[in-house]
């Protein structure tokens, strides 16, 4: 089965970039307009990766990041905004358990990057490799290029 990525923004155009950007990506891209439809989509399917804007009307990114790692653990939750604030930070991280806070505007290679990185991260987990070894891997994977 493919592997997906849902991308949760109330900026519609945001959005349609992400999907543009990205369609060449070895996964499924799908799209929320806001966490409520967001957390809907999560109970309608399986889906691998997260990536959520901070500030949304409703509920915030982090809130929503929280309830998606209470309700649904494996998936890997990114944070993606424009609005970055250490509060922010915070909740996200320690309520959200979130693997990347990236910053707008962000290119779109980057973003690519980190959902396969999160998504080969994933995917050692379900090989049972153990987080150490993970952890390890991500860093490698992160670190500059020798000169």
């Amino acid at each position: 089965m493919k592997e997906s990525v849902l991308f949760v923004d109330d900026d519609p155009q945001l959005l349609d970039a992400l999907r543009d950007s990205l369609r060449r990506e070895p996964y499924e891209v799908v799209t929320a307009g806001s966490a409520a439809e967001g957390l809907a989509i999560l109970e309608s399917r399986p889906i691998d990766v997260v990536v959520s804007d901070e500030r949304m009307p409703g509920m915030t990114g982090s809130a929503f990041l929280a309830e998606v790692r209470r309700k649904h653990a494996r998936t890997i939750r990114i944070i993606l905004t424009g609005q970055a604030s250490l509060d922010g930070a915070i909740r996200a991280i320690n309520d959200g358990e979130i693997y990347r806070f990236l910053v707008k505007p962000c290119a779109p290679l980057q973003v690519a990057r980190t959902v396969r990185d999160a998504l080969l991260l994933r995917g050692l987990a379900r090989e049972g490799v153990p987080p150490a070894l993970r952890d390890a891997a991500d860093r490698r994977r992160r670190a500059p290029p020798d000169a």
